[in-house]
Order: C-alpha cells, then structure tokens, then sequence
C-alpha cells in the first residue's frame, strides 16, 4: 500500500481512499476488526504524511442499509488515528438523499473530517442534481474551508451521453473554482 500512496503521489494525487469493510465490522468481534484497521491506517500515516497524501476512509451517504454503523465507524477510525493527513472520502448519492436533506447542516456536520467528496449520479437516465444544488454545494464547502477533492461519477451508458455529462460537469466543476 505505501508503494501505491507514493504512486498516487507521483502522479499528482493528493488524497488516496480506502475502502475498510467498515459494515463487516460486527458487534461480536468489533474490538479485534476496528484495531486491525486502526493498525493499518496508522502503519500508513507516516507515508501520508512525508509524501504529503491524505488517506481516506471511504463512507457512503445515505447509509447503504438501514443499520449500518459505517459512519460511526469511520468517525471512530478518524479520531483515534488523530492525524491531518486521515480524512474522510464520502460518497454521495444525491437520488437516494431523504426528501427533506439540507446541504448545508450536512456540510457543517462534517466538513472538517473529509477528504474526498465524490458525487455519484445517473446523468443519463435523469438522475441528475439541478445546478442550483451544486452550487449549493460549493457555496457550503467554501464557506466552511473545505480543501478537499471533489469528483464527480456519473454513470452513463452512450458516448452521446458520456460527452453531454462531461459538458455537465465542466459546468459544475467551475463552481467549485
């Protein structure tokens, strides 16, 4: 894994993500599974930290199954790591946010922990955020500071459709500028 931190890093990268199995983690073992992640996140910090690589600990938004305890886990990973380069890379999924999500208390509640954000969407079949919501978006991260990385995923099906998502996202991206 440090190999491929310093790869990342040599290739631009600012921020790597890891995926942790955090809803693995089940009450009966949760003591032996979090110190094993712990253990490697902490293994990997001093590589972070010379090559100047945040090391993210994936999570997705909503929660991917009423229960899961990804969140809680991850926050715990965070804060007992207690170190810059660990953050957070959340993934969002704005066509399964509940109907009354507020960006910016979700913004506010957790900015300072992430690393990543990365929004994934159905461009094509017309699962789309509005503009405004993405401006939305940027305007809560900068007034908060937020210096992370911001990528967009759509999911596409045609090169019609791949070309007018690249043209959406160029859009969105200059929000963010």
């Amino acid at each position: 894994l440090r190999k491929l931190i310093a790869e990342c890093r040599t290739c631009g990268g600012r921020s790597v993500s890891i995926e942790m199995g955090l809803d693995r983690i089940r009450d009966e073992t949760f003591e032996q599974d979090f110190e094993e992640r712990l253990k490697l996140l902490r293994a990997l910090i001093p590589c972070a930290d010379q090559l100047r690589v945040s090391i993210c600990v994936q999570v997705r938004y909503p929660k991917s199954f009423p229960g899961s305890k990804e969140w809680e886990h991850a926050g715990a990973l965070v804060h007992e790591v207690m170190h810059p380069n660990c953050r957070l890379a959340v993934n969002l999924v704005p066509e399964e946010f509940p109907p009354n999500f507020d960006i910016s208390t979700f913004v506010r509640s957790c900015c300072f922990r992430i690393g990543t954000l990365r929004f994934h969407h159905g461009l094509a079949s017309g699962e789309s955020m509005a503009d405004d919501d993405m401006a939305t978006w940027a305007k809560a991260l900068r007034g908060h500071g937020f210096k992370g990385g911001i990528v967009f995923s759509p999911r596409v099906s045609t090169a019609d459709a791949l070309q007018a998502a690249c043209r959406k996202i160029d859009r969105w991206a200059r929000l963010f500028e």
